[in-house]
């Protein structure tokens, strides 16, 4: 945190010798946000070529205000122009928004500014590595106890969070990656915590800190991105287990689907109810091609009829409504087909084994939502007398 500190306190004090180089010229305390890792977009020329640059690094945003008269927006550009010629600075845009750079101790200072009436916005970056990272474990073969005070502890925390609750959401998870079909929805509950973030950890840092230490944790990045928030979610299916995360700012949601589709969940309720719901099993849209996030629910399913030697199940294939229901028919049948396929491939005798496809007949949601329809896309197994 010292070094973090460092950093911004010599940013600062960078940008303030600039204004005070600028007569008349105040900085708007109120204004400034500080951010020990950060980037801002950047266009400029430079030996003729355009250059887009997304410089990341400590940085700081604020407003300069000029005292009156109120100059007009080509005095306030020209003036701050002025003073960063009169630092040493290489100006890279003639007009317009100011790129201009800098190299101090080694480092290269960035500084971008958009004139107006009076005033003019200013960000400033000294590009570097990240002052922090998260090194985390991948997800365990046996799920977690995980107490109310802790970590989830596979996702650690940010680097001077604090936990300031557990619980569970009854929200739905959307962990559909950009542009993909069907939707991967994660049913509730979800396990839920909820931090207290440093005020200098910028939603930039937040969505790098995570995105790159679970990618390389062995997670796979549904989605990540950062604009005025940060947003992570990622999906875990190796060592048996199917673990979907999502992180928020300052809120981490955990999805364990393996959990629920644990071997012994599943002979619960098959006891109980003589039938189970398998999520986690996915195709691609419209086809009955096993995809191979599948693994984790089907080695469940797997490990079931391991543990006992007598059960024979029907595998049951069910879709939503959308297409005709003759067609939803035949491809409820054939997702089935590729199920009993993959666990005979596994050792699983398949005189143990009947499929059947009931299309969009046996609905447990509403079509006409989203949600709804998702959990009408399923798998489902039927113990057999």
């Amino acid at each position: 945190m010292a070094a973090m500190a460092a950093n911004l306190v010599a940013l600062v004090a960078v940008l303030q010798a600039v204004v005070g180089l600028v007569p008349d010229a105040v900085v708007d305390a109120r204004s400034q946000v500080a951010s020990d890792y950060d980037t801002e977009p950047l266009f400029y020329f430079d030996a003729g070529q355009s250059v887009h640059a997304s410089p990341a690094g400590a940085t700081v945003r604020l407003r300069v205000a000029l005292q009156p008269p109120r100059p007009t927006v080509e005095a306030v550009d020209g003036a701050v122009r002025a003073a960063l010629a009169r630092d040493g600075w290489e100006l890279l845009t003639p007009s317009g928004t100011l790129v201009a750079r800098k190299v101090v101790a080694g480092a290269t200072l960035w500084w971008k500014s958009a004139a107006s009436s009076g005033d003019c916005r200013v960000v400033l970056v000294r590009a570097g590595p990240p002052p922090h990272t998260l090194t985390l474990s991948p997800p365990g073969a046996n799920g977690e106890t995980i107490g109310d005070g802790e970590d989830f502890p596979f996702l650690g925390h940010y680097p001077g969070a604090t936990l300031l609750r557990s619980g569970q959401s009854p929200a739905t998870l959307n962990a559909t990656a950009p542009g993909a079909q069907p939707e991967v929805l994660i049913a509730p509950p979800l396990a839920e915590k909820r931090y207290a973030l440093p005020p200098t950890l910028s939603p930039f840092e937040r969505m790098t800190l995570y995105r790159d230490g679970l990618q390389a944790a062995g997670w796979t990045i549904v989605r990540a991105q950062a604009g005025s928030d940060a947003q992570v979610i990622a999906h875990y299916a190796q060592n048996g287990r199917d673990v979907y995360v999502a992180i928020h700012d300052g809120d981490v949601l955990v999805g364990d689907v393996g959990a629920r589709n644990a071997a012994k969940q599943l002979a619960e309720q098959l006891t109980k109810d003589g039938h189970v719901a398998i999520y986690g099993i996915y195709f691609a849209s419209d086809e009955a091609t096993l995809q191979p996030a599948s693994d984790a629910a089907l080695h469940h399913v797997l490990e079931l009829l391991q543990a006992d030697a007598a059960l024979k199940l029907e595998i049951q294939g069910h879709t939503d409504s959308s297409g005709t229901a003759a067609h939803n028919l035949q491809l409820s049948a054939a997702r089935a087909q590729s199920v009993l396929a993959w666990l005979v491939a596994h050792g699983v005798a398949a005189a143990r084994l009947t499929t059947r496809g009931l299309g969009q007949t046996v609905p447990v949601a509403d079509n006409a939502t989203l949600e709804g329809r998702a959990r009408n896309r399923r798998v489902e197994l039927a113990k057999v007398p």
